[in-house]
């Protein structure tokens, strides 16, 4: 699914022009203005301030488009903007956002560089907000006016060129993703060398496409250099670091590296508080994660506690029909029926699986994901001819969206069969099974947890079919993986 781990976009706030260059009278009132302007911002009274700006930007809107009142303009409403999305304002954010394009479009034309640093925000802003199509027809209008303004090898290429890709990781497009991602890299390390934070911040989201793609022998090595350079160049709390952080356990996890990821994820959570307080966004994402792991490790009532704060914070902040708040019901619901308490999970499974439709669309992963767990509370509730039409629908947007080979599709692959191994149709199990093994051993390795999981379900099938030696090796291997030893 659609991972609550997600890059921190930092606002890069304009710097603010000096008023040496004005008339005296401006510059002691547009001074004046600009002091009110921060003291209404640190009582966070956005509508004063907004409004301060928008006498601002009456009183310059008869100075030439470059003069430094324009800019002033500008940059003002840009860091309200910045400061309204950061403190999960979103609904007043856009409306400074569009207000802001419109000024900068009727002074300065469509080609401009502040044009497509206003797009390449709106974009970023978008795809927050997991409104995907409006966020990449936005950013690839910015990546195209970077390039007329900058040529090919810019930064602000660079930039424009990794939103994009973020943006259709996130909706699955990730033959579209990994190019942008790759372009981004080259150019940011042509620019700033081989030990920068900016290169880490490209090298971490290449990073994380491959790991969607189950390429963990490409991802692992770029992930653990992003960590590598981001701890030697900033503070421990410092957002950049949080989320490489929370990216290389996100992975680790993944490869069943689980004490390492704990820590790494729990550190992550102690920056992202820090720097941004208790009941952010990025704080509910990183509760999640910390949950799943808890879950996994067997901690369920602290992954429970995590879950319902994470949970908390998100419904507050976007309402309930948000692909974060869907992504944590979902994880919710999974802890509940590990608890097998399956009343409780029924409810929250159906209502995530209707917001990744309404957000995603009908063949995305996410969606994929919902079909793929209700289906499996549908299967211990012995309800199998309700399971057996999720899993057949999630095999198909999986094999569509991800390619035959993902780790994803093993994990359909298994559930289908464990549905048919249940219903004792033997001989539809036993493909699923050893096709779901291959995808596992050339993705994951030959040590990953949910190898020994196809392994053991394969092994009790063949037992039960009376093909009792290899039933004994396969339980064999499964064990030799559990203990650790491969």
């Amino acid at each position: 699914m659609r991972s609550l781990v997600r890059t921190v976009i930092l606002l890069s706030f304009l710097l603010l022009p000096t008023t040496a260059g004005f008339a005296q009278s401006s510059s002691q009132r547009w001074e004046q203005l600009l002091s009110q302007i921060e003291r209404h911002l640190g009582r966070d009274d956005w509508r004063q301030a907004y409004a301060l700006v928008d006498v601002l930007n009456r009183e310059t809107r008869n100075l030439a488009p470059e003069d430094p009142g324009r800019i002033l303009v500008a940059a003002q409403f840009s860091r309200l903007a910045g400061v309204l999305r950061l403190r999960d304002r979103f609904d007043e954010a856009e409306q400074v956002y569009i207000r802001l394009l419109s000024i900068r479009e009727r002074a300065l034309g469509s080609n401009h560089p502040a044009i497509g640093q206003t797009l390449n925000e709106i974009g970023v802003f978008y795809r927050d907000q997991s409104r995907f199509d409006e966020a990449a027809g936005v950013l690839m209008r910015s990546l195209s006016v970077a390039e007329a303004v900058y040529g090919s090898e810019h930064a602000e290429v660079a930039a424009a060129a990794n939103n994009l890709g973020m943006v259709y990781r996130d909706q699955g497009n990730y033959s579209r993703a990994g190019p942008l991602f790759q372009r981004a890299v080259a150019i940011t390390e042509a620019r700033v060398g081989p030990v920068h934070p900016d290169l880490a911040a490209a090298m971490n989201n290449l990073g994380l496409l491959y790991q969607a793609i189950g390429r963990f022998d490409l991802a692992r090595p770029l992930l653990e250099r992003s960590v590598s350079i981001n701890e030697a160049a900033l503070e421990s709390d410092d957002l950049r670091l949080a989320t490489s952080l929370k990216s290389l356990g996100g992975l680790y996890s993944e490869l069943g590296r689980l004490g390492e990821a704990r820590e790494l994820y729990e550190r992550s959570l102690a920056a992202t508080e820090v720097a941004l307080g208790p009941d952010h966004t990025e704080v509910a994402s990183g509760l999640n994660n910390l949950a799943l792991l808890y879950r996994t490790l067997g901690r369920l009532d602290e992954a429970e506690s995590l879950f319902d704060r994470a949970l908390a914070i998100l419904e507050t902040v976007h309402g309930d029909g948000h692909a974060d708040v869907a992504a944590t019901l979902n994880n919710l619901a999974l802890l509940y029926f590990t608890q097998r308490r399956y009343s409780k999970a029924e409810p929250l499974y159906e209502r995530a699986l209707g917001v990744f439709r309404t957000v995603f669309g009908a063949e995305h992963p996410n969606v994929a994901t919902g079909l793929n767990n209700l289906a499996a509370l549908y299967r211990e509730q012995e309800r199998s001819d309700a399971a057996e039409p999720l899993l057949k629908e999630a095999l198909e947007i999986r094999e569509n969206a991800l390619g035959q080979d993902h780790p994803d599709v093993a994990s359909t692959l298994n559930s289908l069969a464990l549905l048919y191994h249940t219903e004792e149709r033997y001989s539809e199990a036993e493909p699923l099974y050893r096709r779901a093994i291959a995808i596992r051993e050339t993705a994951l390795g030959n040590t990953h947890p949910s190898l020994a999981t196809t392994l053991e379900n394969l092994s009790a099938l063949l037992e039960e079919m009376g093909s009792d030696e290899e039933a004994r090796r396969l339980a064999e291997r499964a064990r030799a993986i559990r203990s650790g030893g491969g």
